[in-house]
């Protein structure tokens, strides 16, 4: 019987400002967890991912605030983040970078699939978004003060504009369905984490940005 194979990512760190010692936790406990499995299962069904994410508003913004464009701002953290990760003697397989040219291929491929299968649509939103997180938020999500969990000394935005939506919605019962399964999602106090947030409904993802707003993106 073939052996399993298992694929090991971490976050990929935004490239607005250099990582620090915080990223490296996760770092360290993925890396120690691959060279486990390779110890078992050996080292040809084992890859261990990691590297930047250099895309969005945070990118670019503190491009502008240097002086530099946005390319060169994240050739330079990237670079920088990744010499320190190969400090810490990490073995992974590949430091993916979102400006590779496989990945923005992959991502536009996989965003036109997506669109062709009906699951994308043009519409407008009105709501909150964190540009720390480059994501929308809703009430629950944020703090007493109005402000983002992750992100409490950032301003959260009133945005209203138009975009291309995937349809989230649709596909709860069967995010239910597989995050029920004992096992899927660990540990299990986070699976009934995720099931709370499916039970409280699912809202239309954005899943684009205005051109006129982000200019540095796919």
């Amino acid at each position: 019987m073939d052996k399993k194979r298992v694929l090991i990512t971490t976050a990929i760190d935004y490239t607005n400002d250099v990582i620090h010692i915080g990223h490296a936790y996760q770092k360290i406990l993925a890396d120690c967890l691959a060279r486990y499995y390779r110890g078992v299962l050996g080292k040809e069904n084992v890859y261990f991912l990691t590297g930047t994410d250099e895309y969005g508003s945070t990118n670019q913004k503190a491009a502008e605030k240097r002086g530099v464009t946005p390319k060169e701002h994240v050739d330079e953290i990237s670079s920088k983040d990744k010499a320190e990760l190969d400090a810490l003697n990490l073995d992974y397989n590949r430091f993916i970078r979102t400006t590779d040219a496989d990945h923005r291929e992959t991502a536009q491929k996989f965003f036109q699939k997506v669109f062709d299968n009906g699951d994308i649509y043009k519409g407008s939103y009105t709501g909150l978004y964190c540009e720390g997180c480059e994501a929308y938020k809703t009430m629950s999500e944020l703090d007493a003060d109005g402000r983002c969990l992750l992100h409490p000394t950032r301003d959260i935005q009133k945005v209203e504009e138009e975009n291309y939506f995937f349809k989230w919605s649709e596909y709860s019962d069967f995010l239910k369905q597989l995050i029920e399964a004992k096992g899927f999602v660990l540990p299990e106090g986070k699976r009934r984490e995720m099931l709370g947030f499916i039970e409280q409904g699912i809202n239309d993802l954005p899943v684009t940005r205005p051109g006129y707003k982000v200019s540095w993106g796919i």
